[in-house]
């Protein structure tokens, strides 16, 4: 079951959902899976529907942060026109020359937009780690 329809994605962002939606929201479940595991169901730790609708404030925060997250990674997707780090890092702008001026970038201009290891864009990085949903390794002993 997808993280985000393309109702809740017009909501969150303003904006209609791209033509590719469905395609470009299984790669950013597939980019945010990749730092948190909260909803994951492959881990099943929690489900996404019964968390956005629970008696518990703190759980429906979380569940929308997340589904922000995911709107905000599949608009970032679509605006990158990539759907993997790996597209990224093909289309990064590292320099580019117009007539005689010429601008170079420390890192390619991907790099200050998204984490080139994942590919997770930064506005959703920081909106998962504020709701306390980045993964950095040991889920229990």
């Amino acid at each position: 079951m997808a993280y985000l329809t393309s109702n809740e994605y017009k909501i969150m962002t303003g904006q209609a959902s791209p033509d590719n939606f469905d395609e470009l929201e299984i790669d950013a479940e597939n980019i945010i899976n990749s730092v948190t595991n909260y909803y994951d169901p492959a881990f099943g730790l929690h489900d996404l529907a019964a968390d956005a609708s629970s008696p518990f404030n703190y759980l429906v925060q979380q569940a929308t942060a997340f589904k922000k997250a995911v709107a905000l990674q599949v608009k970032f997707l679509n605006d990158s026109n990539s759907s993997s780090a790996f597209d990224m890092q093909q289309q990064n702008l590292a320099s580019y020359s117009v007539g005689g001026t010429s601008m170079s970038f420390k890192n390619g201009a991907i790099d200050n937009l998204a984490d080139s290891s994942t590919g997770l864009a930064n506005t959703a990085r920081n909106l998962l780690g504020r709701a306390g949903l980045l993964f950095k390794g040991v889920d229990h002993l």
